[in-house]
């Protein structure tokens, strides 16, 4: 063999030197997990908490008031996790800080999965539809509310709104002299009687 090729063979390091790198690194990996846990101790007085990036991710949105881009995540965790009454929830509260009138319909809509004969949630859904131009399913949801507790004035006013949007002027002044009938003081009713309504 030659020279040339001899010195152009590498000579493998030693095994103590492999050995002694190893330790190395894992004492300052603990020295530094240490030093992380013994500082979350002395600022906070307990340890620090095990949290995985997804949990994180959406807690430092929530604390620095990004909650739009929550949206999309909670949307996934409210149609996948459809049993679980929480996800929806989630959804609606975090929609209705960002005035997200989609996303809130999508969570009463599966709120109403779990109790559908709340009468009250069918009424906010309508209103919600209301201001989406969704007007024939507001109207299923308005009607039913008033099938559910005819005696709310508040149910029979919210359809008469949904009526009145919908052109269908007769049946929008019956609906809110019905809720005037049952609670001569609400405004909304009044206020739709004495203008919009009130050649009718």
């Amino acid at each position: 063999m030659s020279r040339l090729s001899q010195s152009r063979r590498l000579t493998p390091p030693s095994r103590s030197r492999f050995s002694l790198l190893f330790l190395v690194g894992n004492l300052v990996f603990a020295l530094l997990l240490g030093g992380g846990v013994g500082y979350s101790f002395h600022t906070r007085g307990r340890l620090p908490d095990v949290r995985f990036g997804y949990v994180d991710n959406h807690r430092q949105l929530l604390e620095t008031g990004k909650q739009s881009e929550l949206i999309p995540d909670l949307r996934t965790a409210a149609l996948v996790s459809f049993d679980d009454a929480s996800a929806q929830l989630q959804l609606l509260l975090t929609a209705s800080i960002v005035n997200d009138s989609e996303n809130i319909a999508v969570a009463m809509r599966g709120l109403l999965s779990h109790t559908p004969g709340d009468a009250e949630l069918h009424a906010e859904l309508a209103a919600v539809l209301l201001r989406r131009a969704a007007l024939d399913e507001a109207l299923v949801h308005s009607s039913y509310a008033v099938k559910l507790v005819p005696s709310s004035a508040r149910l029979h006013s919210v359809q008469g709104a949904v009526m009145l949007a919908m052109g269908r002027n007769r049946e929008a002044v019956s609906a809110y002299r019905e809720a005037l009938q049952l609670d001569p003081e609400l405004e909304p009713a009044k206020r739709a009687l004495a203008y919009p309504l009130r050649n009718y």
